[in-house]
């Protein structure tokens, strides 16, 4: 994590989860992960573009009460998942972080 211009910025790599208190980066992990419609955008669109595959890279802003104010794609897969990928997380609300942050994620999607 570091400081960029009052903003925390967070990297998401793997996450592993324990029996401790998840961190901010496990909490939005699970919530991502849990959100059944992202995965969705990739299964309806691969059933026409039935060699899509690979990976979708994200920067999701977080305000300091867990709601989305902005996702930007950094590395795009597909027009149609990008923007229903951006919709769905725009419409997630993840745990309270206490100030806003930025983390990047990245979807690997394959058949």
């Amino acid at each position: 994590m570091k400081m960029l211009a009052g903003v925390l910025v967070v990297w998401l790599g793997s996450v592993a989860f324990a029996d401790t208190e998840p961190t901010p980066q496990e909490q939005v992990a699970k919530v991502i992960k849990d959100a059944t419609n992202l995965q969705a955008c990739y299964t309806d669109r691969v059933k026409v573009s039935t060699k899509l595959a690979g990976k979708l890279g994200v920067v999701i802003t977080i305000e300091e009460k867990g709601n989305v104010s902005a996702v930007t794609v950094t590395t795009p897969l597909d027009d149609k998942v990008d923007a229903c990928v951006v919709a769905g997380i725009k419409a997630l609300t993840f745990p309270s972080p206490g100030q806003q942050v930025k983390m990047k994620y990245a979807f690997d999607f394959h058949k």
